[in-house]
């Protein structure tokens, strides 16, 4: 039987030391991690929270990957329309264009700029006023801070360019820290930030004034150790007074492991895995394979050349490989894919 990877916090004798965040110890340009939409995001208990908490999720469902990269803004797609910003978040997932955020970091606060994105050549330019601050410096268990909501978004409909202006308010609090469970594993001196967004966005919609009401209420867990990136988040978002959940996972951002710009698509199987995880290939051109295997947080594992592989499959034997969950990449010459597992 395989020791679990991740250690059981032994805090029966004593309480965890409260965590605070601190601008140093944001993620950096050239960092990434994958995310996951969680389908079943219904199922997350929102519950009572405060000192020392025990969050405990291990059964969500992951849905659509994406994968993270943080950038210079420098040369990206809209930055001209963000001059303030000195940090640009790439987000792209499986056969959808990348959209951009656009950010502001200081020792006082790590704020959104605004958000750039393309769909079918169809831009649509958010610029918010005043930036959005998701965290403001030290933050900490009952930090909490208040401030307005606004901005224009841009967009084309049928050909016509129209533009929403939005008002309201947002308040974030720290209302917990303790210990976070999700499927990617088991997180310590993680902080709970709530987040409640009241705002509207009117429009002149070919003559006709239009209104659209909206609140969030977002519920996102950090930490030092994930830089400042959400480990889990659970948003209950309402339109006009129809509200829908959602959720998404993350890994801890690394340097180092991020996917190449051409994609490439692969299948794991079983996943979960015990000793043996096969990988399945399209028909390949660009030349010999390489599969890589990380843990979460970005240590290297195992390395397996793979020669001539056209159309295949393989096993990689997953002995010495302790119970817990992983980041496979396969990549050739020009591109590669990564993709998560858990072995049990």
């Amino acid at each position: 039987m395989k020791k679990p990877l991740l250690l059981l916090t032994l805090w029966s004798t004593g309480l965890m030391a409260q965590p605070t965040f601190n601008s140093t110890d944001m993620f950096g340009v050239n960092e990434t991690f994958q995310s996951w939409d969680v389908t079943n995001a219904g199922t997350i208990d929102i519950g009572a929270t405060g000192a020392n908490s025990v969050w405990n999720f291990p059964d969500l469902i992951s849905g659509t990957e994406s994968t993270n990269t943080y950038l210079n803004p420098a040369g990206n797609p809209g930055v001209s329309n963000f001059p303030g910003a000195n940090l640009c978040q790439a987000v792209t997932s499986l056969g959808g264009n990348p959209g951009y955020t656009y950010l502001k970091t200081t020792s006082q606060a790590f704020s959104i700029d605004g958000v750039w994105s393309s769909q079918q050549g169809t831009e649509t330019i958010s610029q918010l006023n005043p930036d959005m601050d998701i965290y403001r410096f030290p933050f900490t268990f009952n930090s909490s801070f208040t401030q307005p909501v606004g901005g224009t978004t841009t967009t084309q409909i049928a050909g016509v360019n129209y533009t929403y202006i939005r008002q309201g308010t947002q308040t974030v609090t720290c209302d917990g820290y303790g210990t976070l469970t999700t499927p990617l594993g088991t997180f310590n001196n993680v902080l709970r930030l709530k987040t409640v967004q009241v705002y509207s966005d009117s429009i002149d919609f070919q003559g006709i004034p239009q209104v659209f009401n909206y609140e969030s209420i977002i519920h996102n867990w950090v930490s030092v150790e994930s830089k400042g990136v959400t480990l889990l988040s659970h948003t209950s978002f309402s339109v006009n007074g129809s509200a829908t959940i959602s959720g998404t996972l993350s890994t801890i951002p690394t340097v180092g492991i991020a996917e190449a710009s051409n994609k490439l698509n692969f299948n794991l199987f079983p996943n979960p895995a015990k000793d043996l995880l096969m990988v399945q290939t399209p028909s390949l051109t660009n030349g010999n394979l390489v599969a890589e295997i990380f843990s979460i947080t970005g240590q290297f594992i195992k390395k397996i050349e793979l020669t001539n592989q056209q159309g295949s499959q393989f096993n990689f034997q997953l002995d010495g490989i302790e119970s817990g969950a992983y980041l496979l990449r396969l990549s050739d010459k020009k591109s590669s894919g990564m993709q998560r597992f858990i072995v049990i």
